[in-house]
């Protein structure tokens, strides 16, 4: 995994780690990571303020773009998050997921296609529908009008 990892990270200069909190939601903060892989590892040097960060599951995604949101290029490294002193963690990686702009990546039709043949497997194994959307509720609360034809339901 750290040959992958070691021929795209010198076009990122940070990430953003993802962690569970400790109020159990999801947090989110960019950080500079520092790879030490010879402990198998990145150095995240501090934790974003207001984010009480606890040991365990958490991501790391690399990506960057230019100023119109295009030319995204990305990857995401899966592992878990420990504490390493009072004002370091370290995240240790277990996976390599290539994301847009990189080799590996799935195009973004293809993305589609398996996520409706997954979705569809998986309403068939526990014998449920496929939702069903209201298209007429959806536009009459694009036109401002759900409040008042909900409140009288």
């Amino acid at each position: 995994m750290w040959s992958e990892i070691n021929k795209f990270l010198p076009q990122f200069d940070e990430a953003v780690l993802s962690v569970v909190g400790a109020n159990g939601y999801p947090a989110s903060f960019r950080t500079d990571p520092q790879a030490d892989e010879a402990n198998n590892g990145f150095v995240i040097p501090t934790t974003a303020a207001g984010v009480d960060v606890q040991p365990g599951p958490a991501s790391l995604l690399f990506h960057r773009h230019d100023d119109n949101l295009s030319s995204l290029k990305s990857f995401l490294l899966r592992g878990t998050l420990n504490r390493r002193d009072d004002d370091t963690w370290v995240f240790t990686p277990t996976k390599f997921v290539p994301g847009q702009g990189l080799p590996g990546y799935s195009d973004p039709l293809s993305f589609v296609i398996k996520g409706r043949r997954n979705t569809r497997r998986y309403l068939q194994k526990r014998g449920w529908a496929w939702p069903t959307f209201d298209w007429e509720r959806n536009e009459r609360i694009m036109a401002g009008e759900a409040a008042a034809k909900d409140d009288n339901a």
